[in-house]
């Protein structure tokens, strides 16, 4: 709750640090992702979850989580040639 004058209180202005820094995390862990792909890409390893998870340093369930990079790594995956583009690998909670 605001104070009559305007200021936050305390607990909402540690409310409001911690979604800034949930909000900034997120934001570095996309682009940490989008520079996994395009490093896989430009070196020739096929695209899969696990492969830019680990180029990354970030979680497989943050891919997944993450729809838009979730579509862009299903899409790439899709187009490959050979035995990358049929193969599916599981989400962490065992849903595809």
């Amino acid at each position: 709750m605001a104070t009559v004058t305007g200021t936050l209180t305390r607990s909402e202005a540690r409310s409001a640090a911690l979604t800034r820094a949930a909000a900034q995390k997120q934001q570095r862990a996309i682009a940490k992702a989008d520079e996994g792909i395009r490093h896989l890409t430009r070196i020739g390893v096929p695209v899969t979850f696990r492969s830019v998870a680990r180029a990354a340093g970030v979680s497989v369930d943050s891919l997944y989580t993450n729809t838009a990079l979730r579509a862009r790594i299903e899409r790439l995956r899709a187009a490959q040639p050979g035995d990358a583009r049929g193969r599916r690998e599981t989400a962490p909670d065992g849903n595809n």
